[in-house]
């Protein structure tokens, strides 16, 4: 008798403890607090908030996860995540299931950045805005499993290259175990190309336009043996710090 209160109240206490963990502790232990950074973190491991928050350098805004019991059948510890900051806005689902694979679901995405001052001088955007919606992305520590999402943005043309601001289509879909997003202008002509992010996040952007191409062609009188292509690679990092 004595031995099962003792494990009655083991297990109590060890639910307790669970229950009430602080969710800055599970930012400690997960050790991203060097990439994330929150001002001020309160809440349980279930539910939780996160006040002026960092990615890097790059503000995103107050977060807050719910746990959402309802992926509990599927094999996911899931949660409801809203991120409501100065230029970013998101709401979805984001999961992990019992054989270490992660899941963000339902993803709705709003970007507009606000415009940079230096030197009483107003710094130029490149992306003015955009939205879209993700329907899932699957991935593991080797990278990307299954993935679907689409979305629109507007590029700022301040050099006159296209003579007014460029509407992008956007796709989301693995290749292989990256991340691929394909954008082309309403007129594939203007501007097409990809970005690929890679599973230790850095990314390669490939970006043509027969536009330029022409251009190029009349000015040079060369004659390509194939289409020329901008092309840019680094960390993802810092992509995210430049937008």
């Amino acid at each position: 008798m004595m031995i099962r209160y003792f494990l009655l109240s083991a297990s109590t206490i060890i639910l307790l403890l669970i229950i009430t963990f602080p969710m800055r502790g599970v930012v400690k232990l997960s050790e991203v607090d060097n990439i994330f950074i929150a001002q001020e973190i309160s809440g349980f491991w279930w539910d939780a908030q996160f006040k002026n928050t960092y990615l890097v350098s790059k503000k995103l805004g107050n977060l807050s996860i719910k746990l959402d019991p309802s992926l509990l059948p599927r094999g996911q510890l899931g949660f409801d995540l809203e991120l409501v900051g100065p230029e970013l806005n998101l709401d979805g689902k984001v999961g992990i299931s019992l054989f270490g694979n992660y899941a963000v679901e339902h993803l709705n995405i709003s970007y507009k950045p606000l415009k940079k001052i230096s030197s009483s001088q107003v710094i130029s955007q490149t992306l003015s805005s955009f939205k879209g919606h993700i329907d899932y992305i699957y991935f593991n520590n080797s990278g990307c499993l299954n993935s679907y999402g689409e979305g629109k943005g507007e590029l700022l043309d301040d050099f006159g290259i296209f003579t007014r601001n460029l509407a992008l289509d956007i796709n989301l879909r693995c290749k292989e175990q990256s991340l691929e997003l394909r954008f082309a202008s309403l007129r594939s002509s203007l501007l097409e190309g990809e970005i690929i992010i890679t599973p230790n996040f850095e990314y390669n952007l490939e970006a043509r336009s027969q536009r330029i191409s022409r251009k190029i062609r009349e000015l040079s009188k060369l004659n390509f043996k194939s289409e020329p292509a901008l092309k840019v690679s680094g960390r993802l990092s810092d992509l995210i710090d430049y937008l």
